[in-house]
């Protein structure tokens, strides 16, 4: 077993928010003194976490704040030079913890015992266990706990089961090519529920290499079976495996060249090896080191650990040149991170993650090592990620239905409805203030020159959404929605009313009428889409109107409103080919493209946003009824426009960036085919 002696050293947090090296990262470091380093960490609760590691302490965070406490040793323990190793920790509540490892005794030179600390309601009691020495504890339920360790009896892992506050072990019986040497092991354990336990670790097979294993038990008879490594490789260990569920899990490891590789499943039914991804600047020989995994859902999972860094390629000695990275899988993809270090690290780190622990799906804590004027000191880093809410349907009509369910999820509570047709986006670009000063969601349905009818779909959600009697408001005349669809309407008992001009832009004057006097004016080009998608959270914040221009012309009819208005505020979407070019005198609220004038709007009318919204930039429908949503008091936030696949316009994440101190969460509108998960992970990662 390796063993450290621990150094005098401060434990440090970093509390920082995810991004690239990390972008619109906030970090800061916090001393706590009289603290080794730390090797595992439990959080039962967010910003509620218990770290242990070398030497008999326990550092514990309560609301962002640590403290080290001095555990309890059993009798026999040595009293010179005394080494104690806490490699495992787990806490199935906020007052009961069981940390594992081992301690030096009195027998002799390096006699080593094993080692339990119980915490409960804050009291810790120290536990000998000769004939066991835990390298990893996993505890289901109070007093319910389950234990490995690589070097049982005959030098063989061992499993042992916690029952009535005594330790029963078991054998692992080894995968059938198994030629038994050194390289057994099993190094990483979760249980997911009680009796429910998966292992994972490596054994040594017939040709003499190591393999990756895992281990299951199957009535009482604890058994390894092997996973393949990623394609073309002959060996390989798993270190860690987190099972948020029964029949769900990921592991992780390492395999030949000194890269990282993931699977997924359960029992003896495993997906093939997913080869992790190299942070940032990785050194052409990587050693990627994945040592500890933390899931809160079968594809979000956290994982920690070391890697060589192309900066420190003119280092020396295989440690100095670790550092410190995590993982992050959001979705199906993973992207990996080098992990923030304290500003008095050295300047070649030294640093590593070897725990993590998730005390809610969005906030993780990971505890290690690194070093600071030629000592080792405890490191933690505080991972906060803000959870994006995919809402969407089977298209852009059911992705519109979506966001009126989640906008309105009581039957019968909307005021009104506003419907838009969903082939063109002309007619519909002005409505989202009306929808959201009625009350009301913005739905779609095909337009004229498509069906003759309403969509089922759409007529269901009306009939759900708005009571008997209320009004539905058509956008457009009868070329954008067919005249049927309000004698359908009514036939039901709604009342309809059509606002609709002779083109677009007569369109929008009418529904600015409609609102009666907007305190502001919002205008953007008529011939393209974006821009007034953006800007729809704005105006319905600021109580406005969206008008259009044609493109840098101004049409006729938003001429005579605003002459009409002459001491309305005006804020121009878009650049000199656009609304600013029609109306030189309005504030212009513009970038260089959809993307980066999103990202404009986002950051002079919603600098300090709790949440935001996505959408994909290169059609409407989604963001259109997206935008409404975001404009509701309890969602109040931009609207951002990303494209389908990553990665994020650098002006959307330079605003997430900006906006990280104070986002609670997001939004992304439209399904995998609009917007795919490699975005939503990354609008998780860069808020």
């Amino acid at each position: 077993m390796l063993r450290r002696v621990a150094a005098a050293a401060s434990v440090l947090v970093a509390l920082m928010a995810l991004g690239s090296t990390p972008v619109g990262a906030q970090m800061s470091a916090v001393a706590v003194t009289g603290a080794g380093a730390l090797d595992a960490v439990a959080c039962p609760g967010p910003e509620s976490c218990v770290a242990v590691g070398v030497g008999n302490l326990a550092a514990t965070q309560t609301d962002g704040s640590w403290d080290v406490a001095s555990l309890p040793l059993p009798a026999d323990a040595a009293t010179a030079f005394q080494v104690t190793t806490l490699t495992s920790i787990a806490c199935p509540t906020s007052n009961w913890c069981v940390a594992a490892g081992s301690y030096d005794t009195e027998a002799g030179v390096q006699h080593v015992s094993g080692l339990f600390e119980t915490e409960a309601d804050g009291s810790w009691e120290a536990t000998s266990t000769a004939g066991l020495i835990p390298e990893s504890v996993v505890c289901p339920v109070v007093n319910g706990c389950v234990a490995i360790e690589t070097n049982g009896p005959g030098g063989t892992p061992i499993v042992a089961t916690q029952s009535g506050g005594a330790w029963q072990t078991a054998p692992i019986s080894l995968p059938g090519d198994a030629s038994p040497g050194l390289s057994d092991n099993v190094s990483g354990l979760a249980c997911p529920s009680n009796g429910s336990c998966v292992a994972v670790g490596s054994y040594e097979n017939a040709a003499g290499n190591t393999y990756p294993m895992v281990v299951t038990e199957v009535s009482g008879t604890w058994q390894g079976t092997p996973v393949a490594p990623p394609a073309g490789s002959d060996s390989g260990a798993l270190t860690a495996v987190s099972c948020p569920a029964a029949g769900s899990c990921t592991a992780i490891g390492s395999y030949q060249g000194g890269l990282g590789f993931a699977v997924a499943g359960s029992a003896a039914t495993w997906t093939d090896a997913e080869e992790l991804p190299n942070p940032p600047e990785t050194s052409a020989q990587p050693d990627l080191s994945p040592k500890a995994i933390s899931c809160s859902g079968t594809t979000s999972c956290t994982v920690v650990g070391t890697y060589n860094d192309a900066r420190d390629d003119g280092c020396s000695g295989m440690l100095e040149c670790q550092r410190a990275m995590f993982e992050i899988e959001s979705g199906t993809s993973w992207q990996a991170f080098d992990a923030p270090t304290p500003s008095d690290a050295n300047t070649l780190p030294q640093s590593s993650l070897s725990g993590i622990a998730c005390g809610s799906p969005d906030s993780c804590v990971g505890v290690g090592t690194y070093s600071s004027s030629g000592t080792s000191s405890a490191l933690t880093v505080a991972i906060t990620q803000i959870p994006v809410t995919r809402i969407s349907g089977q298209d852009a009509i059911g992705t519109s239905i979506a966001v009126s369910q989640a906008e309105f999820p009581t039957a019968g509570s909307a005021k009104a409805v506003v419907l838009a047709r969903s082939d063109f986006f002309s007619d519909a670009l002005a409505g989202g203030p009306l929808a959201a000063a009625l009350g009301g969601p913005l739905l779609i349905t095909p337009g004229a020159s498509e069906s003759s009818s309403l969509d089922p779909r759409v007529l269901s959600e009306i009939q759900r959404v708005l009571p008997s009697g209320g009004t539905v408001y058509l956008l457009g005349g009868s070329l954008a929605l067919d005249p049927s669809i309000d004698t359908t309407l009514q036939s039901l008992g709604y009342m309809t009313e059509r606002i609709g001009g002779v083109n677009e832009f007569a369109t929008a004057v009418d529904i600015a009428n409609q609102l009666g006097n907007p305190a502001t004016i919002f205008e953007a080009t008529g011939l393209n889409f974006a821009d007034a998608l953006s800007a729809v959270p704005a105006a319905i914040q600021a109580h406005g109107a969206i008008l259009l221009t044609n493109g840098p012309t101004q049409a006729p009819e938003t001429s005579a409103y605003l002459a009409a208005h002459p001491s309305i505020t005006r804020y121009a979407i878009g650049g000199p080919l656009a609304a600013a070019g029609a109306d030189p005198s309005a504030i212009a609220v513009y970038g260089q493209d959809q993307y980066d004038t999103s990202a404009a709007v986002a950051t002079t009318f919603f600098p300090s946003a709790t949440v935001f919204g996505a959408a994909t930039g290169i059609d409407f429908p989604d963001a259109l009824s997206g935008g409404v949503f975001m404009g509701e008091p309890a969602t109040t936030g931009p609207m951002l426009l990303v494209d389908p696949s990553g990665p994020l316009p650098a002006s959307i994440a330079r605003y997430l960036s900006s906006a990280a101190a104070s986002l609670t969460g997001g939004y992304l509108f439209g399904g995998r085919l609009a917007v795919g998960d490699d975005v939503l992970a990354e609008l998780e990662e860069t808020g």
